[in-house]
């Protein structure tokens, strides 16, 4: 079965891109495959990942691209995943769309067990969720923004203004999580790079920090109850990881277009 998996995702060599891992964590060591197949405004995925041990998980997806015209572009998005060995699933849906100064974002999903399991940047997410997002741009140079989300049994909701001047962009807002927090961000150009700083205090503490160059991605997360995630990207290679007590995930691997379609 597994070979027949594998099989399946490197047929699709001819898409683009490819991406080939490995992740670690305290109770496995797992291959992970990813492919992507673009046909017109159609964009098909394959995921599987493989650990050394027992078991598979494989996932399949596709998304769909529209157009409203000169003024706006949408997408419809799909995925599923499957554990060959007892059946647990993750499925999830997306829509996104912009038209003038209006942009909407909806996701909803089901999983049997933390999606994380099935791939190792999944939602850390049980049970039914959804979340949706939106935007409106007031005037040229402020942007309200507004997030409803519901995951775990829990509702969740976050209200942002953002104002651009010049070369950066702030915003502030308050968000409701198991009780108030306040939020805040700020973007701008360092040097030769993008710097974004994120941070909610309150009923959630979490600080984000990414930096942005032609050559390198980086992205560092940290949050209480103590909590790290970090991501580099350098050309076609990546290394992920995260960090709790008692627990770890280390994925990293290479990412590259094979010229075919």
């Amino acid at each position: 079965m597994r070979l027949v998996v594998l099989g399946f995702l490197l047929g699709l060599a001819w898409a683009q891109p490819v991406e080939v891992g490995l992740e670690a964590t305290p109770n496995a060591v797992a291959f992970t495959v990813a492919a992507q197949a673009r046909l017109a405004d159609w964009t098909v995925s394959g995921w599987t990942r493989l650990p050394f041990t027992e078991g598979a998980s494989v996932g399949v997806g596709a998304a769909y691209a529209l157009e409203f015209g000169p003024a706006g572009r949408g997408e419809v998005a799909g995925r599923g995943f499957v554990d060959l060995a007892d059946g647990g699933y993750w499925v999830e849906g997306r829509a996104a769309g912009a038209l003038g100064g209006v942009a909407l974002e909806g996701t909803f999903g089901y999983s049997t067990r933390l999606a994380r399991r099935f791939w190792p940047e999944a939602p850390e997410t049980q049970g039914g969720y959804a979340a949706l997002e939106a935007r409106y741009r007031l005037v040229r140079t402020r942007t309200l923004e507004a997030r409803l989300g519901y995951g775990e049994g829990r509702v969740w909701g976050e209200a942002l203004l953002e104002a651009r001047a010049r070369s950066e962009t702030q915003a502030w807002g308050v968000g409701v999580r198991e009780g108030p927090y306040a939020a805040a961000r700020w973007k701008g150009r360092v040097e030769e790079g993008l710097v974004e700083v994120a941070a909610r205090v309150g009923s959630v503490n979490e600080l984000g920090v990414s930096f942005f160059t032609r050559e390198v991605k980086v992205t560092l997360t940290l949050a209480l109850p103590p909590t790290a995630t970090v991501r580099v990207t350098r050309g076609g290679y990546w290394v992920w990881a995260r960090a709790e007590p008692g627990a770890y995930a280390l994925w990293g691997g290479y990412r590259w277009e094979l010229g075919g379609r």
